[in-house]
């Protein structure tokens, strides 16, 4: 098994759920310039009370077979272009979701790899009543099993914890890289934006403390960047109320002078960020056991 293998998997994960993340964009964009046209057009004017949608909402009376109603909706146009940017948005978040559970899935494939070419890599309490010396012959499927037992808890961030600890090239270079930021952070933060999208709905009721946990997860006391990182944070909520609590993906205009609008990709900067946290982890570990082999 190469090192680069997993990160190969996951190229090739990442690739696809972006380009469904495209889809979702270019579809929403063709809807949202068609609904413009209505609300402005000058030929035709639309009252903006007109309702261009409608729905009824039933289910079937499993005692009597009779249908029953129990809501209806309508839309105008501008309640449509809401409506539109929120499916949007919550299109972004799953599929970030998906993103981050696929770096999971890397982080468990890269650390039970660790241990296949290096057993000393992993602490003894993961052999559980096996011994180093049992562990010849053992495959990397063997080693993955390990890893994905419940029993064992072998959480990410403990694989992350770990990585830290053996492999001194990525813990300094998570803090301290040619991009610029804090990679520790944005996993964090990513990490804690899944939670939420998959439990809460995407909604933080308690922002606050939503930081709290980013922050504590990623920074050194001693470290002085509070305010900046939860500036950082607080920019994932940018819907107006009463929507301003929801983790917002979607793209950010950026102000130019350039005639053609520029954005600010918020879901796929999100994901380049678990790529470059799991392209540090794979280089950081090629150095490790080419350092072992130098060793003799």
């Amino acid at each position: 098994m190469h090192t680069l293998e997993p990160l190969k998997k996951l190229y090739e994960r990442l690739i696809l759920i972006l380009s469904y993340k495209n889809d979702a964009k270019n579809l929403a964009s063709a809807r949202n310039r068609h609904l413009h046209q209505l609300l402005n057009d000058p030929d035709n004017p639309l009252p903006k009370d007109s309702f261009i949608s409608g729905m009824n909402f039933f289910y079937g009376d499993p005692l009597t077979g009779n249908k029953i109603f129990y809501g209806a909706i309508k839309k105008d146009v501008e309640k449509e272009i809401q409506s539109l940017q929120l499916h949007q948005n919550k299109q972004y978040q799953w599929l970030l979701a998906e993103a981050y559970e696929e770096y999971e899935d890397f982080l468990e494939l890269i650390y039970a790899t660790a241990a296949f070419l290096d057993p000393n890599f992993w602490p003894l309490s993961h052999y559980g009543n096996n011994r180093l010396e049992d562990l010849k012959g053992r495959t990397l499927e063997w080693y993955l099993s390990i890893v994905k037992n419940s029993a064992n808890r072998i959480t990410p961030e403990k694989i992350l914890a770990n990585f830290r600890k053996y492999l001194p090239e990525f813990e300094e270079a998570e803090r301290n890289n040619k991009c610029g930021y804090d990679l520790r952070f944005r996993i964090a933060l990513i990490t804690q934006t899944r939670h939420h999208i998959v439990h809460t709905g995407g909604t933080v009721g308690n922002r606050e403390a939503f930081s709290e946990k980013i922050i504590n997860a990623s920074i050194r006391p001693s470290e002085d960047k509070v305010a900046e990182l939860r500036y950082e944070i607080n920019s994932l909520f940018g819907l107006i109320p009463p929507y301003d609590n929801i983790i917002t993906l979607l793209e950010q205009e950026i102000d130019s002078e350039s005639r053609i609008p520029i954005y600010h990709d918020v879901m796929e900067n999100y994901c380049r960020d678990l790529l470059s946290s799991a392209h540090l982890i794979t280089y950081s570990l090629k150095v490790h056991l080419e350092r072992l082999k130098d060793a003799g």
